[in-house]
């Protein structure tokens, strides 16, 4: 990818670092939240420039909780 890329609305790029096992895991971890749904990844992995490892990319779309009216209020 060259260059910043529009995402939408709630949707964002999320850098991990470690392992390949961990990243998956922490992406298993992460889809597993309410209100926030895994798109692509883990992508990678691609070796870190300053620090040992490697880095590992998600597309991640957050969603807003549900909204609960209440009674009596406009």
């Amino acid at each position: 990818m060259t260059g910043p890329a529009a995402l939408a609305p709630g949707v964002v790029r999320v850098r991990l670092t470690g392992g390949q096992n961990n990243a998956a895991g922490l992406a298993r971890a992460l889809a597993a939240i309410p209100g926030l749904e895994v798109l692509t990844g883990p992508d990678g992995p691609y070796p870190n420039r300053r620090q040992p490892g490697h880095r590992f990319y998600l597309t991640v779309r957050l969603t807003p909780p549900p909204t609960t009216e209440m009674e009596g209020h406009p």
